[in-house]
């Protein structure tokens, strides 16, 4: 589901943080409500449908193929953006307002609605999924999706997701600066202590945290990734 319409006056640059508040305030300003929607639906929509796709393939992988799943996922993706702009006003940032942290805070939100968004279309799969408009919204659909991902990177997304908050934020830090070239990622000393600051840590507590993390996923990777179809 794509919102067409005008621009307001919320840009592509503007936070999430802010998005969402304008989004809160449908009922005063709902014009400025649609357009902070639009830009938020344009910036985690695809994430979003990828996330739909891992539930119902973790459940239904066995049953149906990838692509119908991704069609499935696409519907209720479309679900699970309504009911963020029904409930913007319920996100709480906690912590830093820096962009990277943020946007970790924001998409595990999203990933916890979309989750219960399928798994209540789950259990009661007598019913047909389907997006029920939000009144006023303009809206049209548009298939502009690319094929599902590889199954194994699934699998890898939800050993990140699963990680206690503190240790998926200082992997995620790590993995911005990965270098493929040399097999490491690292971070400034500069960005490192900004970061053990925002999460209330000392840098050696920082590096303690990434060292257990990383394996931990490998542990995961080892035991349930490997060997997944990736066809």
């Amino acid at each position: 589901m794509v919102v067409s319409g005008s621009e307001g006056p919320n840009s592509d640059d503007a936070s999430d943080e802010d998005l969402l508040i304008q989004m809160s305030l449908q009922k005063s300003e709902p014009d400025s409500a649609k357009a902070a929607w639009k830009s938020f639906h344009d910036r985690h929509m695809r994430y979003i449908h990828g996330h739909c796709w891992g539930v119902l393939y973790e459940h239904l992988g066995g049953r149906y193929s990838r692509k119908a799943l991704w069609g499935m996922a696409a519907d209720l993706a479309a679900d699970v953006m309504i009911r963020v702009y029904q409930k913007a006003e319920t996100f709480q940032l906690r912590g830093s307002r820096d962009p990277d942290q943020m946007r970790w805070q924001v998409r595990g939100w999203l990933g916890t609605i979309a989750r219960n968004i399928v798994c209540d279309w789950l259990t009661g799969r007598g019913h047909e999924s389907g997006s029920q408009s939000v009144e006023d919204i303009p809206q049209d659909t548009v298939v502009d999706y690319q094929d599902p991902p590889n199954p194994r990177l699934v699998c890898v997304g939800k050993i990140l997701d699963g990680l206690p908050e503190k240790e998926r934020m200082v992997v995620l830090a790590y993995m911005d600066h990965y270098d493929t070239r040399k097999g490491s990622g690292r971070i400034s000393n500069e960005e490192s202590k900004q970061l053990a600051e925002a999460l209330g840590m000392t840098t050696a507590s920082l590096r303690q945290v990434k060292r257990r993390a990383l394996q931990r996923i490998r542990e995961e990777i080892e035991s349930k990734c490997n060997g997944l179809d990736t066809e």
